[in-house]
């Protein structure tokens, strides 16, 4: 770097010379490079029997291993959530926090996880290289994709244990598994109630807004979350799909058939 700069002065002796302040950064700059490329790299000698994969200490291997065995040892105290690794514990707590510190310099949107900040990203580059070789959907991130795949194995591996239900994916039955318990720990800011699941939340949260997005066609009535769109549209239709198991009388909504069943079938 110094013969550079000295060429450089030799033959451009016109022109002012760099700081010693620059040259330094250039040097140190290139030195940290020089040694980034030097850096021996970890050699993956510990290899999982199960599915070949490798890892350069045989901690990170055991640490892997448990995603075979199906112990998931630790606990969410708050949703009861369980998770195979520690690590994987502490970060999905940050969820029942509502502290989200990363945030997107494209669209400041912000996140919980940094991970999920660098997922997002992708969104602003257009780019989805990840490609189902079924349908042809592309996706920004591999695990969409796997995700995604599921639905055209029709495997649902994940059963639960109170009333068999069963589920593509682990996720779906953890989150499920809340129906059978009084745990609401997705609690509403404005007007305290709480909800089993997130999704269930941000749904009532638009009550607060006054917002109401979604218009029904025939009626141009509006509602502020699309399920009470979807079950008012059934005035408009002949569908009756709720019926009586005793007199089989049918009911257009759920409400009217419980009613129905308090009032001429009462136990």
């Amino acid at each position: 770097m110094n013969l550079f700069i000295l060429l450089y002065n030799t033959f451009h002796s016109a022109e002012p010379q760099p700081t010693e302040a620059v040259v330094n950064e250039i040097s140190s700059s290139s030195s940290e490079e020089q040694q980034t490329n030097l850096r021996p790299r970890t050699v993956k000698k510990h290899k999982c029997q199960q599915c070949n994969k490798s890892f350069g200490r045989p901690s990170k291997l055991k640490v892997h291993q448990s995603v075979h065995t199906g112990v998931r040892p630790y606990k969410c105290t708050i949703c009861s959530k369980t998770f195979t690794q520690l690590g994987n514990l502490q970060t999905h707590q940050l969820i029942h926090t509502g502290v989200q510190s990363h945030k997107c310099t494209v669209c400041s949107k912000s996140f919980k996880i940094k991970g999920d900040l660098k997922r997002h990203r992708q969104v602003h580059t257009g780019v989805r290289p990840h490609k189902c070789t079924t349908c042809s959907k592309t996706f920004t991130q591999i695990g969409s994709l796997k995700t995604h795949q599921l639905i055209h194995t029709g495997v649902r591996p994940h059963k639960c244990t109170v009333c068999s239900k069963s589920f593509k994916l682990m996720s779906h039955l953890q989150r499920h598994q809340l129906v059978h318990t009084d745990i609401q720990p997705h609690k509403c800011t404005v007007c305290s109630k709480s909800f089993k699941r997130k999704d269930e939340l941000q749904q009532h949260q638009l009550v607060h807004t006054g917002i109401r997005a979604h218009k029904c066609k025939v009626c141009f009535k509006s509602f502020a979350q699309i399920s009470n769109l979807k079950t008012h549209q059934i005035v408009h239709s002949n569908s009756r799909p709720f019926h009586c198991t005793i007199c089989q009388q049918t009911f257009k909504h759920k409400h009217s058939l419980k009613r129905h069943l308090h009032d001429k079938h009462p136990q």
